[in-house]
């Protein structure tokens, strides 16, 4: 059995996130651990110490808990795996970094509304809490259907990295995966997309055959998708999920970048 942690708020990000990792694991076994950390300016109407520091922030997390628990048990009849939430008090980067780190976690979720600025999306990707993650980020932008799955090769080398996600979250459910290859031009306008064959991406052959005997997951198509980087996005518009390896180095000009801020989907970030 896999575990996921998703980090909540009482907001409408993390109402679709919740309900969308709920949907995936309807088709996955897997256990959803959920947490939100309320964070405290310190001034000077803040306890510093002892029990009445203690007894203030009990009555924080309890306040905090039931925004977040009304959240959780909105879904917790269809998703009998996701647990109650963590409630804590204190810095919220710090304390995600260190549930992650005492749990095995096989992926962290987040929920991250889509907006026409790529601006959020790039400060979530540079943010110092997302370097420091070891496991795949599933980055929840929209309520869509998990119908099929979009698997992004850029680079072959970093293809392996694609393994262990690929395994443990999609392997073995009904949903059908395609490779696609994309090819960004900022210049460009419009998108070509070409299906292709055995022999004619020596790229695309490669992934294929890594994934189908490493990760165990069948291929359906080979794409090969020409054009700028959110006439790109937008032609995967369809796929429930994306699933895209990241290099923790990449440019903040690099148009692959762009092009993962426009997608609409859920993506699936696996770290290199």
């Amino acid at each position: 059995m896999i575990k996921g942690l998703i980090y909540l708020n009482a907001d409408l990000a993390s109402s679709i996130a919740l309900r969308y990792v709920c949907q995936l694991a309807g088709m996955k076994e897997m256990v959803i651990d959920s947490m939100h950390v309320e964070e405290t300016a310190q001034d000077a109407h803040t306890p510093g110490t002892g029990w009445v520091r203690k007894t203030w922030e009990k009555g924080v997390r309890e306040n905090a808990g039931q925004k977040i628990l009304q959240l959780v048990n909105a879904e917790k009849r269809s998703c009998i795996n996701l647990s109650d939430p963590t409630i804590i008090v204190g810095d919220r980067d710090a304390e995600i970094r260190s549930t992650i780190g005492l749990s095995a976690y096989d992926f962290f979720v987040e929920g991250l509304l889509q907006s026409f600025s790529s601006h959020n999306f790039k400060e979530k990707i540079f943010s110092k809490l997302y370097h420091s993650i070891s496991c795949p980020v599933l980055l929840v932008k929209n309520l869509v259907e998990i119908n099929k799955v979009a698997i992004v090769v850029d680079k072959k080398e970093n293809v392996d990295h694609l393994e262990q996600p690929l395994q443990k979250i999609i392997k073995d459910t009904d949903l059908k995966c395609d490779l696609i290859k994309c090819e960004l031009n900022t210049t460009s306008a419009g998108v070509e997309i070409n299906q292709t064959a055995a022999g004619q991406d020596d790229d695309i052959d490669y992934a294929k055959s890594f994934i189908e005997k490493q990760a165990q997951i069948n291929i359906h198509k080979n794409i090969k998708i020409n054009g700028n980087p959110s006439d790109v996005a937008e032609s995967m518009h369809d796929y429930g999920l994306v699933v895209v390896a990241v290099d923790k180095a990449i440019s903040k000009k690099d148009p692959v970048l762009e092009m993962m801020s426009k997608i609409t989907s859920a993506l699936l970030i696996c770290w290199v």
